[in-house]
């Protein structure tokens, strides 16, 4: 300790922190209570007596220290996390003992001791003749918990030894002098450290806080984001860390939302170069883990769904380890190394699978193959509201179509059987894509004659329409390969002609595209100007420009046949001239018809001496009357060469299209007049050249059209059975139809009776009892006309005329007062009544003629009668 003494008594300010092991009595002080704040020590006046005791405890009992310093302006200057600095200033001193001067002395401090025994564990020593300033740092003891308020203690410190004794009472002692003190707090620090538990593969996280109450962060991804997972209390906080957090190998937590935060180790390595192979109906594993490593294979990520554990060799590899007690249709397992190992999911290879291939989406077909588990003697196919087995495999793979397949998705489910054993269950969705429709043009620009062309996707099988408005211009079948192609007619106008691309599947319009087509720019006539007069005899030549390798032909209207002139547009501008020779001198209405990229043709008109004409032949009409409800041809004359248009009276076209005129001046045209129609009336508008002349009305008479109807005739029954069927048979016009009914229209049948083709008719009616004859009348109808012919009548056979009139054929005589039986002969099956010459019933009832013909009655005859008088009135079927 002595030589430790004296290697501190260095001179001049000090800041060094030094450690020491002396013990001094206890004093009493002054305090300061927070960084900055300082105190005044007391003086020795301050000091109890204790403290004087033992500032002189050590010298020998005639040794007496005086004249040591207070220090001034003691306050803590900062602290940290492993200490405090504080400061002071001290004056220039000479502490004394038994009034002998020390040269030197020291300054001995310390912290969070008792407050009336000090350990002091730091000195510094100073000059005793200067004045001067420390700052030492002390760090923080062992045991002052964080956020613990204590004393920091400092006082003044002398010591005689060696050779100097002499002079301080013959002996080695030390003097103290008085104490200051000042209050510091630890500061707090944040904390954080994690605990497994491999029950559930969860890592609970705890520590502690700078603040009381705060928010505690998580990050998973190296800080880049942060979650807050709960709130400290009280300086602390542990939680139960939900999954989404703890799959790695660390996590960062941080107290507040600003900071990096402290790192948190979790789990151990992941598995590396795992690799799982299907090798017919079992699985193996091959994966790098550690040098004898416990390799779970589980359902989840916790040990206690394990299917099993496997062991690494030595030099940490698994090596196609069979993962038997994996069921087959399990797709995916966890694995990880020991305890804490990074959980990795890893996908297998199913002992029990199927895809599906050759998918038709038209059709609604599929064909499904596929692998099953070993030991499968039966395999169950399910769709839609179908069951399929299979019982044929072929090392291990099976096949079968599907049928009645639905556009999207179809979902198939196989069960694997072993007898009644079900080894597993797959299921796999059969998609019928319907694909997007795509179409492009594309026009062959140096050969205008080809027609666009036109390529796409689509649902491969599926039909392609090309519509036009709603008119469908071109239909194509989508190959296998998903594209179709095609062409589509041109519009034959200019500029851009939109077309609908509409996929068709199973009959039904099924996604479409709007497609424009640009066919680019007409002709034009730049020379000469429209209304040209050109002088007789001379050439004409038209210039224009048109789409370049355009196709130009130059006819008059209405006679598109003769052309005038052609020629090429220039492939470079468009350019294009045509000589006309040989032009009447009289006015002409000329056509440049052009054909552009995708055969589109179009025309230009231009007139050439305008006014200038000749007499057209009038139009006359040679049909002299038509036919109603047929075709008719009508025919007449007009001027060789021109063309004609049909109207009506108020102008509108009739045909939509021009009737021409041959060389020898007839035409013709067919029409089909309507059945009601009474006449035809039309104009004529003819046409040739730049002359156009309309024609008077003409009206062509319509034929009567009953006139061709031939009227019925009824040829059986002559007579009819009253109260029975009776079938009425005879002719009329073949193809006709008839209806039969009653003087007030009635139909009586219910239905038309139709003539066939030999003119034949038959129906079945039958006749009431009572009916005096049966009347009716037919109406006829063909082709629009109607005629309505009779009455037709036709009466019954006289009823009596079939009755055998009756005979008594007993008794000869009767006996008054007494019964008598009657017998006699009648009309077989017929009812007879007995009646007087008044016509009262006799007997009150009906007598009935049996098969054969006989009857027979019994009557009671008066005593006084003179005879016995009566008439037989005989019914057979209502006839009398």
């Amino acid at each position: 300790m002595k030589s430790f003494l004296r290697a501190a008594a260095a001179t001049g300010v000090a800041a060094a922190t030094l450690a020491a092991g002396l013990s001094f009595g206890p004093v009493a002080t002054a305090s300061s209570a927070g960084v900055g704040d300082s105190t005044t020590p007391g003086g020795a006046a301050e000091q109890s007596q204790s403290e004087r005791e033992a500032s002189t405890s050590r010298a020998s009992t005639n040794a007496t220290w005086t004249g040591f310093p207070s220090v001034t302006g003691l306050r803590v200057k900062s602290t940290t996390t492993s200490g405090a600095t504080f400061e002071f200033n001290y004056p220039a001193a000479n502490p004394k003992c038994n009034g002998y001067s020390s040269t030197w002395y020291s300054f001995e401090y310390g912290m969070g001791f008792d407050p009336d025994i000090y350990t002091y564990s730091h000195r510094d020593a100073v000059d005793a003749n200067s004045a001067g300033y420390i700052a030492p740092t002390i760090s923080w003891p062992s045991d002052w918990p964080e956020g613990a308020t204590k004393s920091i203690s400092v006082r003044a410190y002398s010591w005689w030894s060696g050779s100097n004794v002499a002079s301080c009472n013959g002996q080695e002692n030390g003097g103290l002098g008085p104490v200051s003190r000042i209050s510091v707090t630890r500061p707090r620090t944040f904390a954080a450290s994690s605990a497994y538990d491999k029950a559930d593969d969860s890592f609970t996280i705890s520590g502690r806080t700078v603040a009381s109450s705060s928010q505690i962060q998580v990050s998973a991804d190296n800080g880049n984001t942060w979650e807050t997972v709960g709130n400290a209390s009280s300086y602390k906080y542990e939680f139960k860390l939900d999954r989404k957090y703890t799959s790695g190998t660390s996590i960062r937590l941080r107290e507040g939302s600003s900071g990096t935060g402290s790192p948190v180790t979790l789990h151990s390595a992941a598995l590396t170069d795992v690799s799982v192979r299907r090798d017919g109906p079992k699985r193996t594993l091959t994966a790098k883990a550690t040098a004898n490593g416990e390799v779970h294979v589980s359902k989840s990520d916790v040990a206690a769904d394990d299917y099993q554990v496997i062991k690494a060799g030595a030099d940490g590899w698994i090596r196609g380890a069979e993962l038997d007690k994996v069921p087959g249709t399990a797709n995916t397992a966890t694995m990880w190394i020991g305890d804490k190992g990074v959980r990795t999911e890893v996908n297998l290879p199913l002992t029990l699978g199927a895809n599906a291939i050759d998918v038709n989406v038209e059709k609604g077909t599929a064909n499904l193959e596929g692998f099953v588990p070993e030991g499968t003697n039966l395999l169950q196919v399910e769709w839609g509201s179908k069951t399929k087995t299979v019982t044929e495999f072929t090392d291990g793979m099976f096949q079968q179509a599907l049928d009645d397949l639905a556009l999207g998705s179809n979902p198939v489910k196989i069960t694997a059987l072993k007898g009644a054993t079900q080894l597993g269950t797959f299921s796999l969705d059969v998609d019928l894509k319907v694909e997007d429709v795509t179409a492009k043009a594309t026009f062959d620009k140096e050969n205008v004659e080809r027609t666009v062309e036109l390529r796409g996707t689509a649902t491969p099988g599926a039909k392609i329409e090309v519509r036009r408005g709603m008119n469908v211009e071109a239909t194509e079948t989508v190959g296998a390969d998903g594209s179709w192609s095609g062409t589509v007619n041109p519009p034959n106008m200019t500029g851009v002609d939109t077309l609908d691309v509409v996929q068709v599947i199973r009959g039904q319009d099924n996604g479409a595209m709007e497609l424009p087509v640009n066919y680019g720019i007409g002709t034009t006539i730049t020379s000469p100007a429209d209304d040209f007069v050109l002088q007789p005899g001379n050439d004409l030549v038209l210039k224009g420009v048109s789409q370049q390798n355009s196709l130009l032909r130059v006819f008059e209207k209405g006679n598109k046949g003769t052309i005038l002139g052609s020629t090429t547009a220039d492939p470079d501008d468009g350019g294009w001239a045509i000589p006309v020779r040989g032009l009447e001198d009289r006015e002409y209405e000329l056509v440049v018809a052009t054909t552009s990229i995708g055969y589109n043709l179009t025309t230009t008109e231009i007139t050439i001496n305008p006014g200038k004409s000749v007499e057209l032949d009038p139009a006359t009409v040679t049909t002299e009357s038509v036919k109603p409800g047929t075709t008719n041809t009508i025919e007449g004359s007009a001027t060789p060469g021109s063309s004609l248009r049909i109207q009506n009276k108020w102008g509108t076209d009739l045909l939509g299209e021009d009737v021409p005129v041959d060389n020898n001046g007839r035409w013709s045209f067919d029409r089909v007049i309507s059945a009601s129609a009474t006449n035809f009336a039309f104009k004529i508008v003819q046409t040739k050249g730049s002359l156009t002349t309309t024609s008077e009305l003409f009206t062509v008479t319509a034929d009567d059209p009953a006139a061709s109807l031939v009227d019925p005739t009824v040829t059986a029954p002559t007579e009819v059975a009253l109260g029975v069927n009776n079938t009425f048979t005879g002719t009329a016009t073949p193809g006709a139809s008839l209806k039969i009914v009653n003087a007030s229209g009635t139909d009586l049948l219910g239905h038309p009776v139709t003539v066939n083709g030999n003119g034949d008719w038959t129906f079945d009616r039958v006749v009431s009892w009572n009916a005096k004859n049966f009347t009716f009348f037919i109406e006829q109808t063909k082709n629009g006309a109607t005629k309505k012919t009779g009455p037709y009548v036709i009466n019954p056979a006289d009823p009596a005329a079939s009755l055998v009139d009756p005979t008594v054929t007993a008794p000869t005589e009767v006996a008054l007062g007494v019964n008598n039986t009657f017998t006699g002969t009648a009309t077989p099956g017929a009812s007879l009544k007995i009646v007087n010459a008044s016509g009262t019933d006799l007997l009150g009832h009906p007598v009935t003629v049996n098969g054969n013909g006989d009857w027979t009655f019994d009557r009671v005859v008066s005593w006084n009668a003179k005879n016995f008088t009566f008439f037989i009135e005989q019914t057979n079927k209502g006839d009398h």
